[in-house]
């Protein structure tokens, strides 16, 4: 989740494990640190339960997507990763782990036009190393954005968005 835990501190993304009777497992930590802010985490679990998170944040004065992992416990297997490299908006984004704990990401950006929001769509192998580049799914004169997805259990990828007519 995103707060401002610590006083005069920006918008920061915070995680916690809890067990299924919601008691603490990990405590609450703070996974970012920027002058900006971070918001809008997604994440999911592999099959070693390792903990994948993607989130946008404006640490470098635009709004652009990270990812990071977290082992089971909560420590950093791979910081800060940034997936985004345009001087737009990168938005909401989502993600999920197939089969081959390969980690799928879709999000929206208007690097394509100032509000004119594209689907866009990357895909990491375990380690956060780039599979797949940021690759444009949707080309429509309307905005296209908040996409989710799922995998199925041939690892094929399931997208969907809503599509803002103006």
């Amino acid at each position: 989740w995103s707060d401002t835990q610590t006083p005069g501190s920006s918008l920061e993304l915070y995680y916690m494990k809890l067990d299924n009777n919601g008691n603490t497992l990990v405590p609450a930590t703070r996974l970012t640190f920027t002058s900006g802010a971070a918001g809008n985490p997604s994440l999911d679990l592999d099959s070693s339960n390792n903990v994948h998170i993607v989130w946008q944040e404006d640490k470098i004065g635009y709004w652009q997507l990270y990812y990071t992992k977290l082992d089971n416990n909560g420590n950093t297997l791979v910081d800060d990763k940034r997936l985004t490299f345009d001087n737009a908006l990168s938005g909401y984004a989502s993600l999920v782990t197939d089969a081959y704990n390969n980690v799928h990401i879709v999000w929206d950006d208007d690097r394509d036009g100032i509000y004119k929001g594209e689907i866009y769509y990357t895909k990491l192998d375990n380690n956060g190393n780039t599979i797949v580049d940021d690759t444009r799914l949707t080309f429509d004169p309307h905005n296209s954005w908040f996409p989710s997805l799922a995998t199925d259990s041939n690892s094929n990828v399931h997208i969907v968005w809503a599509e803002y007519k103006t």
